[in-house]
C-alpha cells in the first residue's frame, strides 16, 4: 500500500485495523502448548510431571487415599499394589488431561477409556474427596510455576467434570465404604430387618395366643 502512495499515516491506520483482527484468526496457544514452550519440553514430558506429583499427593491425603489403594469401593482395584494398573491409571489421565488442557504436539495419543460418570459410578466418590483431589492437582500447577489465571482455568475443567463423578444421592457425611453395597443396598437391607422383626413379632403373638397366655384376637 506504501508503495501505491498510501500515506504513513494512513498505512499506520489499516495496520492497526488488521491487528485488530489478530485474536479471531490465530488460534492463542492452549495452556498445555503454553507451559511446554516455555519449559521447551514435549506435551508428554509436562503431563507426565503433573500427573506423577498429583498420584503422589493423592496417596498421601488421608480424605483420596481410600479409592486409591483398594479400600473404596471395597475389593477395588489397589493401586499402590499393583505397578501395571498405576501404570495405566496415569496413562488415562495424561490422556484425559491431554485433551482437556490442549495439548497437540502429538506426544499424547487421545483418550480412548469410558467416559468419567461411567468410570466413577460404582466409587461413591465423596464431594471433599473431589475436592481434596482438585486441590492437591492444583497445588502442583502452582508449585511448578502456573499463573492465577490459569489456575483459574484449569479450576474451571475440573469442577465441569464435577456431576460426573460425584453422586447425588447421598450427602457428603455418609460413608459409603461402611456399606459395599451402597445406599440402596442399606435401605433393601434395613426393609428386610424391619420385615424379619415383624415376622417374628406376628410368630410370638401366635404363639403366645394359642397357649392361652393372651386373649383371642378373633
Amino acid at each position: 500500500m506504501l508503495s501505491k502512495g498510501v500515506t504513513t499515516a494512513d498505512g499506520a491506520a489499516v495496520l492497526a485495523k488488521l491487528n485488530s483482527l489478530k485474536d479471531e484468526i490465530v488460534p492463542k496457544a492452549s495452556l498445555c502448548e503454553k507451559y511446554s514452550q516455555f519449559l521447551k519440553i514435549s506435551n508428554l514430558q509436562l503431563l507426565q510431571t503433573v500427573v506423577d506429583q498429583t498420584v503422589n499427593g493423592v496417596v498421601a491425603n488421608k480424605v483420596t487415599l481410600p479409592f486409591f489403594n483398594g479400600q473404596q469401593p471395597p475389593k477395588s482395584t489397589n493401586f499402590l499394589a499393583d505397578p501395571n494398573a498405576l501404570t495405566a491409571l496415569k496413562n488415562g489421565l495424561i490422556a484425559f488431561f491431554g485433551g482437556a488442557l490442549g495439548c497437540s504436539d502429538g506426544t499424547i495419543p487421545p483418550y480412548t477409556g469410558a467416559d468419567l460418570k461411567t468410570i466413577h459410578k460404582k466409587m461413591f466418590v465423596t464431594e471433599d474427596a473431589f475436592n481434596n483431589f482438585n486441590g492437591i492437582l492444583l497445588g502442583v500447577l502452582k508449585a511448578n510455576g502456573v499463573i492465577l489465571d490459569d489456575l483459574n482455568t484449569v479450576r474451571g475443567v475440573l469442577e465441569s467434570t464435577k456431576n460426573d463423578i460425584v453422586p447425588k444421592y447421598y450427602p457428603d457425611l455418609f460413608k459409603p465404604n461402611y456399606l459395599a453395597g451402597g445406599p440402596i443396598a442399606g435401605i433393601i437391607i434395613g426393609a428386610v430387618i424391619i420385615a424379619l422383626i415383624l415376622a417374628a413379632l406376628v410368630v410370638g403373638l401366635v404363639f403366645a395366643e394359642a397357649n392361652g397366655r393372651i386373649p383371642k384376637f378373633h
